[in-house]
């Protein structure tokens, strides 16, 4: 299982053990406790590196993996573990490397 603090050492969540435990598939299937912290990213104010930074201090709302709740922000995350497994941006991986 590939767990994604291998691959984002400088991002985490409110729960340590949501940031050391989960995998691509907890982020992309929406089990990491985390509400959607909307407010993150919507306004425009923050850039990604800056959304990954704030996640570190949002608080979840349940514990790992014990629900489904939404959050557009592990789609930034499962992507930045992309780029960093693939060695490619987000963008090129997903056009086929054109």
């Amino acid at each position: 299982m590939l767990r994604c603090a291998r691959y984002c050492r400088n991002s985490g969540c409110g729960d340590p053990v949501a940031t050391e435990q989960a995998s691509l598939r907890d982020l992309l299937t929406h089990r990491t406790g985390l509400p959607r912290h909307d407010r993150v990213h919507t306004g425009g104010h923050l850039d990604n590196a800056g959304m990954l930074a704030a996640l570190r201090h949002l608080e979840p709302s349940k514990p790992f993996r014990s629900t489904w709740q939404y959050n557009n922000l592990m789609y930034l995350v499962a992507g930045l573990v992309l780029e960093r497994v693939s060695g490619e941006r987000l963008a090129k991986y997903l056009l086929g490397g054109e």
